[in-house]
């Protein structure tokens, strides 16, 4: 459980981990507009070979797969550390949303196999405290790295602690599985690696439309309309093809249109996209608008990160003694909409004690809801389907920030576009970055320049209230049941 909790601490930290690096990125390799990728493109590769890593877990010994996937995520983070710029970075930090599929797969693939129903919430809880710690401590480690030493030390740090994870589960973890021999054409053709590349080269589509919707390109021009109209199409390629394959398929439809599967999904992608954005932003909102260091920004973070994680280890206690997992769902999707809500009335000038009560109650919402959907799936699928439908929910998280982080780069790049300040030249601004662009306009533009940037933050931030409200109704389509009722039945079957 060690070995798990690094590991899945390691792939959480890398999604946040350059938030406070990034305005440093950006001023080495003035490359302002790449910000939504470096994010993206993690996530990208991450949600779309999760379901491929649950049919691999499936098929090959868990143990090296494991390992398998933890060296990919090292490769990625080593290119991530020695990139001569921002292009590579962006491959980088895809091969490393690889390997961290992978990882994340087989950290609840362990989980499921290796403890009962009832105490899975508790582990859930402890895996989910663990990708908040990570999420919300990449900011504190990414500004100290980027202040003490360099930001290419946000990557270099996985690979010792890789090391470590890797030495520890060959020694310790040793499975017992009997899997069926299998052909290469079996596994190629359970692997439904067309789905996967249907659904990867449709989620590229959309990435790439609003990276340029958010540039020179308008949502109106040609490029950018044949991109959404791609995406619009792939979708439908890949429900069909889905459908074609049956149970065979990336993404079975026995496991998704079962009702806790559907709605834990949603509840899911809606609550990281909620979650990643606030941790994402929030830290380059500090940075900008309050002026502080890369360590300062992260600091400040501290309150999101004891909420969150102080929430979903108590939370997860709580259902595994009680058995109901729609209540903290549905609850703590409130309470996320609410803080969520504050957290848009944020001004330069907002006092401390305000800011840090907005970042506890949204973070406290977030954990008491973040691992909610896994254990929703985990109520009602066959201990044959717990690696697909583990993975399932994996990509949906990984999905839901994709996409919320890369929106919520072309709103603020958009907001600062259509500001028009006269005497500011706005590419200029962007190019500098979130701590350079002070030193690129007159002084006495600065304040008004501040302003049309926490203009911008707000309403990316309302994002997080767009998320938290839909994962509500979300956890609302859950069922009221007690992971304790099928506990027998799913023991027996084990």
């Amino acid at each position: 459980m060690t070995a798990i909790s690094i590991s899945v601490s390691l792939t959480s930290l890398d999604r946040t981990i350059i938030t406070t690096a990034i305005p440093h990125i950006t001023d080495e390799f003035h490359s302002y507009n790449h910000v939504g990728w470096y994010a993206s493109a993690y996530l990208i590769t991450a949600c779309s070979f999760l379901p491929t890593y649950g049919r691999i877990y499936g098929m090959f010994n868990s143990k090296w797969t494991f390992l398998s996937g933890l060296f990919v995520f090292e490769i990625g983070s080593l290119i991530c550390g020695v990139t001569p710029s921002s292009k590579l970075l962006i491959v980088g930090r895809a091969i490393a949303g690889v390997g961290s599929a992978g990882v994340v797969t087989g950290a609840y693939v362990v989980v499921t196999r290796s403890v009962s129903l009832q105490k899975r919430p508790l582990y859930a809880g402890i895996v989910a405290m663990m990708f908040g710690v990570g999420a919300v401590a990449g900011p504190i480690l990414g500004g100290a790295f980027t202040d003490r030493a360099t930001w290419r030390w946000c990557f270099y740090f996985n690979i010792p602690l890789g090391g470590l994870v890797a030495a520890v589960t060959v020694l310790f973890f040793k499975p017992q599985e009997q899997l069926p021999p299998r052909s290469l054409t079996q596994i190629i053709l359970e692997l439904d690696l067309i789905g996967n590349a249907i659904l990867l080269a449709t989620a590229v589509m959309f990435f790439l439309a609003m990276q340029y919707s958010a540039q020179s390109h308008a949502w109106h021009t040609s490029r950018v309309i044949g991109l959404l109209v791609g995406v619009g199409g792939g979708m439908v390629v890949f429900l069909v093809w889905q459908w074609h394959k049956g149970d065979k398929a990336l993404i079975p439809m026995s496991i998704i249109l079962q009702r806790n599967v559907a709605a834990g999904c949603i509840n899911t992608f809606f609550i990281y996209a909620a979650l990643l954005t606030q941790a994402y932003y929030l830290p380059v909102w500090f940075q900008a608008c309050r002026d502080k260091s890369a360590l300062g920004s992260g600091v400040d973070m501290i309150p999101f990160l004891l909420g969150n994680s102080l929430f979903a280890i108590l939370v997860g206690a709580f259902v595994s003694k009680v058995g109901y997992f729609k209540p903290p769902a549905i609850l703590g999707s409130a309470i996320a909409t609410i803080g969520s809500g504050l957290l848009t009335t944020l001004t330069v000038d907002t006092g401390s004690s305000k800011w840090i009560g907005y970042e506890v109650l949204t973070s406290v919402g977030l954990g008491m809801a973040v691992q909610q959907g896994y254990v929703a799936v985990q109520s009602v699928v066959s201990v044959q389907q717990l690696a697909v439908a583990s993975a399932l929910i994996s990509a949906f998280q990984s999905l839901g920030g994709a996409i919320s982080v890369s929106v919520g780069n072309t709103v603020l790049l958009n907001e600062l576009y259509d500001a028009a300040l006269p005497g500011v030249d706005i590419d200029a601004v962007i190019a500098a970055g979130a701590t350079g662009f002070r030193t690129c306009v007159p002084e006495e533009k600065i304040p008004e320049l501040l302003s049309v940037y926490n203009e911008a933050f707000r309403k990316v931030f309302l994002i997080g209230i767009v998320c938290s409200g839909l994962a509500f109704f979300a956890a609302l389509g859950l069922e009221w049941k007690s992971i304790k009722g099928d506990l027998e039945a799913i023991d027996v079957e084990s």
